[in-house]
């Protein structure tokens, strides 16, 4: 058991030290591992800038028309946010057109997650569900411009709408 002289010499001594880190963080920069709480209001350094990031959009389409799907109500209560990495690591490996009867026992498990969530959402039958994954730049400013379309697969939930298999 430590005694109550030992635990105020503790924090006695803790304070210093404390007091150290933060002018160590102030003169030179914060060192790894972090021991001051990031800056979550700054606008990062100049030199980060043009900012890159992806997005994921994913497009429905019914036998008469087309929706953009939200992703946070699609895949509710996951944000998208958590989303985006492992459908990107999942589906970025999809070489072929997914059917209902085509690609392996995951993604067709996947396809048909996707036909009953995406159907709920825009209310009708869907055919098959486009996702794009889009690069974009931020500047300094704010000003956003889209630079490249990173990949797209086509999702098809039925195998009479899909186009021939490769051989």
């Amino acid at each position: 058991m430590l005694t109550r002289t030992t635990i105020r010499w503790f924090f006695v001594l803790l304070v210093p030290l404390l007091f150290i880190q933060l002018l160590v963080a102030k003169k030179y920069e914060e060192p790894y591992p972090a021991i001051m709480f990031p800056g979550f209001g700054q606008v990062p350094p100049a030199p980060w800038y043009p900012y890159p990031y992806e997005r994921m959009l994913l497009y429905a389409y019914t036998a008469t028309d087309s929706v953009a799907l939200v992703l946070d109500e699609l895949f509710a209560p996951f944000p998208e946010t958590a989303l985006f990495a492992p459908m990107r690591s999942r589906l970025r490996f999809i070489t072929d057109t997914i059917t209902p009867t085509r690609g392996t026992l995951p993604e067709r498990e996947l396809l048909a997650y996707l036909h009953q969530r995406v159907s709920d959402q825009v209310g009708e039958e869907v055919q098959r569900v486009e996702l794009a994954y889009y690069q974009y730049q931020a500047d300094q400013e704010g000003q956003v411009t889209l630079v490249d379309i990173i990949d797209r697969k086509t999702l098809y939930f039925q195998d009479d709408n899909a186009p021939a298999a490769h051989n």
